[in-house]
């Protein structure tokens, strides 16, 4: 199943991640198709390959029709995997415009392998992505000392418009030693905050966006920062500065209500239906009644990505549950009587990868805001 992938910059559709190895004809006859095996152990299958991304969003678009939900595109340079963001400033470097639009269609039929180069792609029309004004960098996130968390939203090169940013500000950025320039998108220092816009900038198209951690202006790992929070008696923590999404953006509310579009897609699950018994020592607790504590590990409008879910399937003793709140699934293990017991689990959540995990709040079933959730935290 394995095909070579050519030199220079290639675009590729990423298919899906497995546990194991999948059938020759798995995936109804498109070809090429690449198996390439992951650090946790998946096989995640790219397929076809476009010298334009355009050909590669429109195939991209015809897989999921088809029924391939966590199909996205990839990029390629000299048979080195890299980020959309990279691959698009590559293009651009050599004068080349890129149409991010959506609604392609490659016109893939189950039966038909994938075609090379043959889609016209039609004017972007897109609000978020057709703005040519420069974008406005806020900072520099080496001069920001102290503790922060931010949502990166693509690596280019230093002449960036709004449009390739979807008009997202505050701005924010890192210049890397290859000269192109990190951006990431607002400060935060709770993590509630954080996980919620990086899964609505996901929702509004930037879907390698994830969230990252920085002090003293270098970037550390989720696991760094929950030490030196820990280890840190008058930790300085940057003040909060949060998205600020475009009006024309399809995005859910802010506030903790029910409504919004319902995603379409079904919500994750680990195929664990119990977690442990309650007992005194591990401060379970049965039931939504009265005040609960949960672990957060993830808000997603449409599917768990490949990588993540990877992830999320390590869990084995409890299940993932999942809420609809603003048209996100808010992802949680466990369900305790008592905060400690939480930080517990949340500290094994990110032992497991999973950056993002943090303790909220519930009361009767609803989840409380970091405001109301405050004076119950801090105990």
């Amino acid at each position: 199943m394995d095909a070579k992938i050519p030199a220079g910059l290639i675009f590729r559709v990423q298919i899906g991640a497995f546990k194991a190895p999948v059938p020759n004809n798995a995936f109804g006859g498109l070809t090429p198709v690449n198996g390439e095996t992951t650090p946790n152990g998946y096989i995640r299958y790219t397929a076809g390959n476009f010298d334009k991304f355009e050909d590669a969003n429109a195939v991209k678009n015809d897989l999921r029709n088809l029924g391939y939900q966590d199909a996205f595109v990839v990029g390629f340079y000299e048979g080195r995997r890299i980020s959309i963001n990279e691959a698009i400033t590559l293009l651009q470097k050599e004068g080349k415009e890129v149409n991010l639009s959506p609604t392609v269609s490659a016109g893939i039929t189950a039966n038909n392998n994938i075609p090379k180069n043959t889609v016209v792609a039609p004017v972007n029309t897109n609000p978020l992505t057709t703005n040519t004004e420069p974008a406005v960098v806020t900072r520099e996130l080496e001069q920001i000392n102290g503790l922060l968390f931010t949502v990166q939203i693509g690596v280019y090169s230093r002449q960036v418009t709004r449009g390739q940013l979807y008009n997202l500000s505050p701005i924010f950025t890192e210049k890397l030693p290859s000269g192109l320039y990190r951006y990431t998108a607002g400060i935060y220092n709770v993590k509630d905050h954080l996980s919620t816009d990086r899964a609505r900038v996901n929702g509004i198209g930037i879907k390698d966006a994830f969230s990252s951690a920085y002090y003293n202006g270098k970037r550390i790992t989720f696991t760094q920062a929950e030490q030196i929070k820990n280890d840190s008696v008058n930790l300085k923590m940057e003040v909060e500065s949060p998205i600020v999404f475009p009006a024309v953006a399809d995005v859910a509310p802010a506030n903790n209500t029910t409504g919004g579009v319902t995603p379409v897609v079904a919500p994750f699950s680990n195929g664990v239906t119990t977690g442990p018994a309650p007992t005194a020592e591990n401060g379970v607790k049965v039931g939504e009644e009265g005040l609960s504590f949960r672990v957060q590990i993830g808000a997603y409008k449409n599917q768990v990505p490949a990588e993540i879910a990877a992830n999320f399937q390590k869990i084995k003793e409890w299940p993932v549950d999942n809420k609809l709140i603003n048209a996100l699934y808010i992802y949680t293990v466990g369900n305790f009587t008592d905060v400690k017991f939480a930080k517990q689990l949340k500290d094994q959540m990110i032992g497991l990868g999973i950056g993002d995990a943090f303790v909220s709040v519930y009361q009767n079933g609803k989840k409380l805001t970091y405001a109301e959730s405050a004076q119950y935290l801090n105990r």
